[in-house]
C-alpha cells in the first residue's frame, strides 16, 4: 500500500529513501526545477512520468494528453533536496501553440521517441527546432528512446546515438517504462546536469550582484 504522506511516498535517486532532514523541509524551501517531456503522440511520455513519480506502469489505457499534465517529485541530488516539476506536454499538432508557452523557464527538456516507431523518431527534428527557438541556450537536454521491452524495434540504438551527437544532446538513453529498465539511471544523470547548471547560474548571478573589488592600478616605474 502506498503511503499518503508526500515525502514518505517519494524516493530519491539512486533509489534511496529521503533523509529525515529532507522530510522536515517545508514546501517552499525546496528549489524547483521545471522539466518538459516532448515528442510525438503515444511515445510513452505519460508512462515515463508515472514510472518515475509512482514507480509503477499504468495498466489502463489512458487518453492522449490534452495540452499538458504536470507531476511533482522531491528528490535528493548530492544530498540536497530539490523539487522536480515534470510537464508531460501533448504531441499533437493542434496543441503546438499551447506547448510552446512552457519552453521558457524550463531547466531541462527531454525529447522522447518510440523505438518501435520510425515516424516518432523522424518527428524529433520538429521538436528539436522548437527547443532552439524557445528554450534557453544552456537548458539541459536528454534524448530518450522508449519501449525497449518490445520486440518490433524500428529505430536502432546507433541511430538514436547519432541524432544526439549531431544535435549536441549530451545524454542519450533507451528505456522501458513498463519494466523500469534504465529509467532510474537516466533521470539520475539528467537531474545532476540540471542541478549543476542551476548552481552555475546562481554563482554567475552572485558575481554580477557582488563583483570583486577592483585592485588598485600599479604605478609605473621610471
Amino acid at each position: 500500500m502506498e503511503s499518503t504522506n508526500q515525502y514518505d511516498s517519494l524516493r530519491s535517486y539512486p533509489g534511496q529513501s529521503l533523509s529525515q532532514a529532507t522530510k522536515k523541509k517545508t514546501r517552499d524551501s525546496v528549489p524547483t526545477y521545471k522539466v518538459l517531456m516532448i515528442g510525438n503522440v503515444d511515445v510513452g511520455k505519460t508512462c515515463l512520468l508515472t514510472r518515475l513519480c509512482e514507480d509503477r506502469f499504468p495498466r489502463e489505457k489512458k487518453e492522449y494528453t490534452l495540452g499538458f499534465d504536470m507531476a511533482e517529485k522531491v528528490v535528493e541530488i548530492d544530498n540536497e533536496p530539490v523539487r522536480l516539476q515534470l510537464w508531460d506536454t501533448t504531441g499533437t499538432e493542434s496543441y503546438d501553440s499551447i506547448t510552446t508557452q512552457y519552453y521558457r523557464g524550463g531547466a531541462g527538456i527531454i525529447l522522447v521517441y518510440d523505438t518501435t516507431s520510425m515516424a516518432s523518431f523522424q518527428g524529433l527534428i520538429r521538436w528539436y527546432n522548437y527547443i532552439t527557438i524557445h528554450a534557453a541556450p544552456d537548458v539541459s537536454l536528454m534524448l530518450l528512446g522508449t519501449k525497449i521491452d518490445l520486440d518490433n524495434k524500428e529505430v536502432q540504438t546507433h541511430e538514436g546515438k547519432q541524432f544526439s551527437e549531431t544535435h549536441e544532446i549530451p545524454l542519450f538513453f533507451e528505456v522501458s517504462a513498463k519494466t523500469g529498465q534504465g529509467v532510474r539511471q537516466c533521470f539520475e544523470a539528467f537531474l545532476k546536469d540540471v542541478h549543476k547548471k542551476a548552481n552555475q547560474r546562481k554563482e554567475n548571478e552572485n558575481i554580477k550582484l557582488h563583483p570583486p573589488p577592483n585592485r588598485p592600478a600599479k604605478s609605473g616605474c621610471c
